[in-house]
């Protein structure tokens, strides 16, 4: 028991220094980028490969746009998640003294999150990466989406209607593993393309070679019979002449 009581003590100090270094904005960035990267690395994407992280764009006349995610699809599209979601107000909530301030913590957290829905889908992302026409809102912790939801139910059809989709480390895995998977299916595809590809190449270079075969075969059907009639000619012929002057001593027997 003692021991049970002491691991939970060091969970609950864990605990509470993670939510105060939460508290600041760059540390929370960094972590949920940190999130965002270990659910990328698990689903089988290759970076460089399938996906790129901080991938900056601008266009003409328009401000720096920078992605958290850029995920690759099979097709030349694109996928953008953002990880910068709100969750002061959700840290707040946690070590509120009572159930008011926590309720009414909450439901800043679900207007923060509301007003970042919002922000994403004004920045119209698709326009600048070739994407999908939406944007992925990554909350870093299945909590932060049930607690919003708890207080603006409409929170998920709100973020559709805005070009956002609102996803969870579970939700973000099984998006990123069916990416993968097209992947796997477009290399699968590629070599059976590759495979048709070679296989009639060489239908067409043995169809060359029975040709030069058959060639070379008439050759040497015309070689031999050229020697059979040179050697009948010969035999016919020329030796009967020879014997004959042999017989008349115009050439010495064995010459």
């Amino acid at each position: 028991i003692r021991a049970a009581a002491t691991g939970t003590e060091s969970l609950r100090t864990e605990t509470g220094r993670l939510a105060s270094a939460l508290r600041r904005t760059d540390v929370r960035g960094q972590w949920g980028e940190m999130q965002l990267r270990r659910i990328v690395e698990s689903s089988g994407l290759v970076r460089h490969v399938h996906f790129e992280e901080q991938s900056s764009t601008r266009a003409e006349g328009d401000d720096l746009l920078r992605a958290d995610l850029v995920v690759h699809l099979a097709d030349d599209r694109h996928v953008v998640v953002d990880a910068k979601v709100p969750m002061a107000a959700y840290l707040e909530a946690i070590e509120a003294p009572d159930d008011e301030t926590a309720r009414r913590l909450l439901a800043k957290h679900a207007a923060d999150v509301v007003g970042h829905v919002d922000h994403l889908g004004s920045k119209e992302y698709w326009r600048r990466y070739d994407s999908l026409e939406l944007v992925v809102l990554f909350l870093p912790n299945e909590a932060l989406l049930s607690s919003a939801l708890e207080v603006r139910p409409d929170l998920l059809q709100h973020a559709f209607d805005r070009d956002v989709v609102l996803a969870t480390p579970t939700t973000l895995l099984a998006i990123l593993r069916a990416v993968a998977h097209t992947w796997r299916q477009e290399a699968a595809a590629r070599n059976v393309a590759e495979v048709h590809a070679l296989a009639r190449e060489l239908h067409g270079r043995i169809g060359v070679l029975g040709g030069h075969l058959a060639r070379l075969a008439a050759s040497l059907d015309a070689a031999v019979g050229s020697y059979n009639a040179a050697v009948g000619s010969l035999e016919s012929r020329v030796l009967v002449s020879a014997r004959r002057l042999a017989d008349l001593g115009v050439v010495a027997e064995g010459d």
